[in-house]
């Protein structure tokens, strides 16, 4: 027997027979399950007549009390002997077996576990027996509901701490249901900004060494919400200097009015306030005395630099003529804003003028941010980059990789913004863009002309590379006209860029040279596309995307930038429109076209046989470079480790090439993971999607897929493995493992080694690649890669 007590009252017992392993609800009346439930929870047998005239406000409780008494006794639910006057009953409770559960729940056991919880505790009891019994039903309410809230957000620390986003949201969505409230440290922590260990930060500290000497000039390059903020705050902790960050204001006199504000809370108390006046000179002369004579280093920060361009080249003029330890940081997020920046401050001499740029997150950044976050593993306070590097290995490799895989899948996801990778690890589903993001990738856009902003957002519905000729079709009647214009201010702004089918890198120095004639334009960043996107209305989406099913599908496609997928793509839209008619168009030629379809090579599904589980690979000192191509692949080398990824949109997956150069005949090893891959949306054709590939000189490619994809995709069919289509001259090597370390051997010739990858979305990291004993992939010595400040 079991006394229920989640939710509404109830009894179950255990099935018998067949039915062992289910339970069965015992029918009482309301006034047994509230006289069972007071016994049980009391703990304490009672006496006859108190148990009566709690549960009956009636002339004759007592009668009552032995009426419920023979029937439960007749329905074999408990026995109590007629003329003992003190009454106990003892049975086990859901609440305890749920408590106990608790402790080692897993992410598979949670559901069923907070499934339990089915309302508020006690149901069923609201409007029986006396107001004594109604205080007692309200106590133990409250005592209940008290240890279900300090459970559920003892699980939901556990889970963050674990950074199991969705299991720690699925409790969250819960406790709110129930009315019931976490605990404010617990419940924040998912949403606590991660104390990001920055490469900058060591730069910004070796300067501020030299601005001891003679004032220095930083010219700090970063989008919105790429953490310049934090670095700043974070670069003076404990170094001995006070940092000052202000907003730039197109009039002079405001901006130096908050410095003064800000300045007063440092300086001395007896420094005397100036007189405000008009004279904004003299008000400035003033600030730079106070600072003179209060002996601080300081760091004065000015965000949005380009809104202060009139006044700002004569304010930087004066504060780094002065004889105090100063460093003057100029930050903007617009690129654009920054060169004209840089333009007006070329006065500055060389050798103390530098810009540095904000470099996306990393996996590591974000590893070492979780563990000082939940606590004990690295050295809490300021750091440098090395600092725990190796120390974030060897705990994510006592997990089993699954931590290192959550990392780079929220690098990958968020393409390193800090903004966007904050804002996915604290909600639950990670398809959705965020308001919050949403909200700054279309601010970043308000420099923009409206019409601009506005036409862009038609675009944003194409999901691929284009050419200047359908941005004019989709653009209207005048797309002719504004075309030029709209597809010139976002290239210049970095919202569009050039995009060819093919791109290549050369390693080690991740050099990469555009196509100039390439006519097709993609936007930069998937996730400022779907911003744009949904700033449309609806009526607007569907007309867009019947013009482009009808386009795409009208037989002009074919001999156009979509070919050979303009049936699938025009498939996509029409479906996506509502155009029945269009959409079976689209179906039948798929059809066609797949049985006109033939298979070069038939894939094994299976392992290749020189294959192995490798160990975590030890981190080198840290260093970090790092290249985004246009079509998206973020390719870096970091801390003696090659990572690849890219997080794409609906269209054919671009290939990347990068040349190694030339190695050895011989036995090969290379050791890599995997931690994501999405092939191509569904019903697209060959090329095939890979997430590794590997050729020695004219030799055949060397193609690899994981075994079990991430996300829905390998080209969109199930078990792709078993009928890849690979590519002309291409080799199935076989499945490799998703989200561990793996060795690969084989026997190679001689010639330039090529490493490649085209997948829509991916992530991989290289290790070490070996020919012939000879390190070739990617721990290449550092004194090769030299940082080099802006204009040393």
């Amino acid at each position: 027997m079991l006394l229920n007590i989640l939710g509404h009252v109830h009894l179950t017992r255990q099935g018998t027979g067949a039915q062992h392993l289910a339970s069965q609800t015992v029918a009482v009346s309301g006034k047994a399950a509230a006289l069972l439930t007071y016994l049980c929870l009391e703990g304490q047998a009672h006496h006859r007549e108190h148990l009566a005239e709690l549960l009956w406000d009636t002339p004759d409780p007592l009668r009552n009390l032995r009426v419920e008494l023979a029937r439960l006794k007749r329905d074999g639910v408990a026995h109590f002997p007629e003329r003992q006057p003190m009454l106990s009953f003892q049975c086990p409770l859901d609440l305890s077996g749920w408590l106990a559960a608790a402790g080692n729940l897993s992410e598979s056991q949670l559901l069923p576990w907070l499934a339990a919880l089915r309302g508020l505790p006690l149901s069923g009891l609201e409007d029986l027996g006396s107001r004594q019994f109604q205080q007692w039903l309200d106590g133990q309410r409250w005592s209940i509901s008290e240890q279900v809230e300090r459970t559920l957000g003892a699980a939901h620390l556990r889970f963050v701490r674990e950074h199991r986003v969705g299991a720690a949201a699925h409790i969250q969505a819960r406790a709110e249901q129930l009315g019931l409230r976490l605990d404010a440290p617990e419940a924040a922590t998912m949403g606590q900004d991660w104390r990001c260990v920055w490469e900058e930060q060591r730069q910004l500290g070796d300067l501020m060494e030299r601005a001891s000497g003679q004032p220095q000039l930083v010219l700090l390059y970063g989008r919105s919400g790429s953490g310049k903020r934090s670095l700043i705050r974070q670069s003076v902790q404990e170094s001995g200097w006070q940092a000052i960050q202000l907003q730039a204001s197109a009039q002079r006199p405001l901006f130096q009015e908050a410095l003064a504000q800000q300045l007063s809370h440092l300086l001395p108390g007896s420094w005397p306030r100036p007189a405000r006046s008009g004279n904004a000179d003299a008000a400035l002369i003033h600030l730079a005395s106070g600072l003179q004579q209060s002996g601080l280093n300081l760091v004065i920060a000015i965000h949005n630099a380009g809104q202060g361009l009139p006044w700002l080249p004569e304010l930087a003029r004066f504060l780094l003529d002065l004889p105090l330890p100063l460093m003057l940081v100029l930050s903007e997020t617009s690129g654009q804003r920054m060169d004209a920046v840089q333009g007006r401050l070329s006065f500055v001499e060389r050798h103390r003028s530098h810009r540095l740029d904000m470099a996306p997150l990393t996996t590591r950044m974000v590893l070492r941010a979780w563990q000082e976050q939940a606590g004990p593993g690295l050295p809490a306070g300021p750091g440098t980059p090395e600092a725990g590097a190796e120390r974030v290995s060897q705990q994510a490799a006592r997990h089993g990789g699954e931590t290192y895989a959550r990392a780079t899948v929220l690098i990958q996801r968020s393409e390193g913004w800090p903004l966007l990778a904050q804002a996915l690890h604290r909600q639950a589903d990670p398809s959705v863009l965020p308001d919050n993001v949403r909200s700054a990738l279309l601010g970043d856009l308000a420099m923009l002309p409206r019409t601009v902003r506005a036409a862009l957002a038609r675009l944003s519905l194409i999901h691929d590379r284009f050419t200047p000729e359908l941005a004019e079709l989709l653009l209207g009647p005048d797309g002719s006209q504004v075309a030029p214009q709209v597809l010139l201010h976002a290239v210049q702004h970095g919202v569009l860029v050039p995009s060819a089918a093919h791109e290549e890198l050369t390693l080690p120095g991740l050099s990469h040279r555009s196509d100039d004639q390439t006519r097709y334009l993609q936007f930069a960043h998937e996730p400022l596309r779907i911003a744009l996107a949904g700033s449309l209305t609806g009526l607007e989406r569907q007309e867009i995307r019947q013009t482009l099913a009808r386009h795409l599908l009208s037989g002009l496609a074919e001999e156009s930038e979509f070919a050979p997928n303009a049936s699938a793509l025009g498939l996509y839209h029409a479906r996506k429109a509502g155009l029945k008619a269009l959409a079976n168009q689209a179906a039948q030629q798929l059809d066609t076209r797949a049985g006109q379809a033939t298979a070069t090579v038939v894939a094994p599904a299976r392992p290749p046989t020189d294959l192995s589980r490798a160990e975590p690979p030890p981190s080198l000192p840290n260093f970090r470079r790092e290249l985004r191509t246009p079509n998206g692949y973020r390719v870096a080398l970091d801390s003696g480790h090659l990572e690849i990824m890219r997080r794409g949109w609906y269209g054919p997956a671009p290939l990347l090439t990068l040349n190694a150069g030339e190695v050895p005949g011989g036995p090969w090893t290379l050791t890599a993971r995997i931690d994501v891959f999405r092939g191509a949306p569904e019903g697209l054709t060959p090329p095939t999607p890979f997430a590794l590939g590997l050729r020695v000189g004219t030799g055949p490619r060397l193609v690899y897929l994981p075994a079990t994809p991430l996300a829905a995709g390998n080209g969109g069919r199930e078990g792709a493995a078993t009928d890849l289509l690979a590519e002309e001259g291409g080799q199935f090597g076989g499945l490799l493992p998703l989200g561990e370390w793996f060795t690969l051997r084989g026997v190679g010739r001689a010639g330039r080694l090529e490493l490649s990858v085209r997948a829509l979305d991916v992530a991989l990291t290289v290790a070490e690649g070996r020919w012939d004993e000879t390190v070739v992939l990617p721990a290449w010595p550092l004194s090769r890669f030299p940082l080099q400040p802006h204009a040393e």
